[in-house]
């Protein structure tokens, strides 16, 4: 049975991961990296996610400042600590403007 507290809990989770996805459909990287910001400020703070990582606090805020770069392997330790994972879907073929490979199997189109 789930409680209240973790019913919000993932009600926010929901919430932020509507609002990181969107910043990054639009190539907004500065919102990403301020959104990550929020939700860690709201999942425990940096010095806590800091800890849970192993990264320095300092090295924290500056990797997820608006000029920060986080690497994918910052990224995908920090997020499952605030209840989120990153995740791959295609596109459709309006959005990504690439032609659709006819004939080729992925594994092919990828070895070549």
């Amino acid at each position: 049975m789930e409680t209240a507290q973790s019913t919000v809990l993932a009600r926010q989770a929901q919430i932020a991961a509507s609002e990181l996805d969107a910043a990054l459909s639009e190539g907004e990287i500065e919102v990403f990296l301020l959104s990550l910001q929020k939700v860690i400020r709201a999942r425990g703070g940096f010095a806590a996610v800091a800890r849970k990582t192993g990264l320095n606090r300092t090295a924290l805020y500056k990797i997820l400042s608006t000029s920060g770069n986080p690497t994918l392997s910052t990224l995908t330790a920090l997020l499952p600590l605030v209840g989120l994972r990153l995740s791959v879907e295609p596109l459709s073929d309006s959005e990504s403007g690439v032609e659709p490979c006819v004939g080729i199997e992925l594994a092919e189109a990828v070895t070549t």
